[in-house]
């Protein structure tokens, strides 16, 4: 049986309730029913600098996946983002949920500058794109706790052949809601965010819908 893990977010600054959490668990109920093959683990990661990397570090060993997906929110983003490159960075105006500012500190002195993805993005996006679904190329993950996540992933990953990535998906409303734009979130560019207007949303249903696309491609 192929394991599956996609990591999470819960609130940070800006972001009360962070739908990472709503979107993975829909994909996961529906990977239940269209891959039984397939043991799919959730799992929330703190938005911490520090403690993401060790609760990273704990969860893949304990569900020695064979596939990896994270999912970050990047608020004022009007698609889902499948991002490209991690880079070697720790830099915020923000604090993480620990009270960590990071400014200009490498995530691992000895590592590599940066690290690129496994999804096979280019594809993906091309066959979403020609069926109207919101998803691009990004390549900046920010330079908070998402890319710092992406990142400590990628270098985990390095010396084996298993794939893995990261997507940030825009804010979400509800399905049956036409409101185009949320009012309690705070779009960071740290964070991956876009900064100086009204934030956009997409429907809870067409996020889900691109996340379980990408997650089957990895399995």
């Amino acid at each position: 049986m192929t394991k599956l893990l996609i990591t999470y977010f819960g609130a940070f600054e800006g972001v009360e309730k962070n739908p990472t959490r709503e979107i993975a668990e829909n994909v996961g109920g529906a990977l239940a029913h269209t891959h039984p093959d397939v043991d799919v683990t959730l799992h929330e990661l703190p938005v911490s600098f520090v403690g993401s990397s060790s609760e990273l570090t704990r969860v893949l060993a304990e569900t020695s996946a064979d596939a990896v997906l994270s999912l970050g929110v990047a608020v004022g983003r009007e698609k889902a983002s499948i991002e490209r490159v991690a880079i070697n960075l720790d830099d915020a105006r923000i604090a993480d949920n620990d009270g960590d500012k990071a400014q200009d500190r490498p995530i691992r002195p000895d590592a590599p500058a940066a690290y690129f993805t496994r999804l096979p993005y280019r594809h993906l996006v091309t066959e979403m794109t020609a069926q109207n679904l919101p998803v691009e190329i990004s390549d900046t993950a920010g330079t908070f706790v998402c890319n710092h996540v992406f990142y400590e992933l990628m270098h985990a990953l390095a010396s084996t052949e298993i794939p893995g990535g990261f997507v940030h998906i825009p804010a979400t409303r509800p399905d049956t809601e036409t409101a185009s734009h949320a009012a309690n979130m705070t779009a960071h560019p740290e964070t991956g965010g876009i900064e100086g207007r009204e934030v956009p949303t997409l429907p809870v249903n067409t996020v889900s819908n691109i996340v379980q696309r990408i997650a089957e491609a990895m399995v």
